[in-house]
């Protein structure tokens, strides 16, 4: 039956939908990098809006005025003469006042486009900031520093190429798991459906198909088994497709909490045969109504009282 057999497939592989998602949400998030990579920078504002890509046509800059690490802080004027603060890394990109030029050479200085993200300036960088005019003849303090600078700097370390490229290295990895398990998922349902064709050539699946049309089935997707009227389809078997179980030598059936005759805190269906002689399926590893369910069903099966 083409229809049990993919019914069986689609059983025996867990996941599909976590890997379709994961795949597509790596793509969106290559789709935001790329987005951002084609943003277009607006004007330094620094009374505006905090976390915007925005820009300064930059002229020189003065400082720093603090450092963290690698990180300085820079008064930096532009190319209409407005002062604004500006973060940048161990290197500022551009000129440094009293270090890379002096006053002779101010009016030899073009601007230069820097870009980052508008973050708000917090107080110590305000107290330092008051250090740093202290003695200038500016009244700036770390309370008052909104009339002179406004509410925000630009950090030049955050930049819209390092947000793409954070999108694209993640979206990548997304897509990429998702791609790799999408090809295990296709590989399981190939395995699976070899095996079915195996067996039915063998005739082993002879009653499971007499069951299934006769819908005497339950599909248990907690456990990963399927139990017919006189078998069982366990897909918790390791390296294998799956195994079938008949029913016709069983003669009990209980939740099995012991293996080897050692306790363990992985649950199974175990079934055992008149001599003794037990085979365990279905590992679970916490309680559940299923568990429960599965081994009455199985035990109605080989009583002769089947109800589905």
């Amino acid at each position: 039956m083409e229809q049990l057999k993919k019914e069986l497939s689609q059983f025996g592989c867990k996941g599909l939908g976590t890997t379709i998602v994961m795949f597509i949400v790596g793509l969106l998030i290559i789709a935001v990098g790329v987005v951002l990579g084609k943003q277009d920078f607006e004007a330094f504002d620094p009374v505006g809006k905090a976390y915007e890509f925005q820009q300064i046509d930059a002229v020189y800059a003065m400082g720093p005025f603090a450092e963290n690490g690698n990180e300085k802080y820079y008064i930096v004027e532009d190319t209409e003469g407005m002062w604004y603060l500006m973060k940048t890394g161990e290197k500022c990109p551009v000129p440094v006042y009293g270090e890379d030029v002096l006053d002779d050479d101010l009016s030899a200085l073009t601007g230069q486009v820097v870009k980052g993200k508008t973050a708000s300036i917090y107080y110590n960088m305000a107290q330092a900031l008051a250090d740093f005019f202290q003695g200038s003849g500016v009244d700036l303090t770390a309370y008052n520093y909104e009339d002179y600078f406004g509410k925000y700097y630009l950090d030049t370390t955050d930049t819209v190429t390092n947000s793409s490229i954070v999108c694209y290295c993640l979206g990548g990895c997304l897509a990429f798991v998702g791609a790799i398990l999408a090809l295990a998922y296709a590989g399981r349902r190939n395995k699976i459906r070899k095996q079915a064709d195996l067996l039915e050539q063998q005739g082993v699946l002879g009653r499971i198909y007499a069951d299934y049309a006769a819908g005497q089935y339950q599909w248990y997707h907690k456990l990963r088994i399927v139990v017919f009227g006189h078998d069982i389809i366990d897909f918790a078997v390791g390296k294998e497709a799956f195994k079938v179980h008949s029913l016709d030598a069983v003669t009990n059936v209980f939740k099995c909490n012991m293996v080897d005759g050692e306790p363990t805190v992985t649950s199974y269906i175990a079934l055992e045969t008149a001599d003794g002689t037990r085979r365990l399926i279905a590992p679970f590893t916490s309680n559940s109504h299923e568990l429960a369910d599965a081994v009455e069903q199985i035990k109605r099966n080989i009583l002769g009282g089947t109800r589905w």
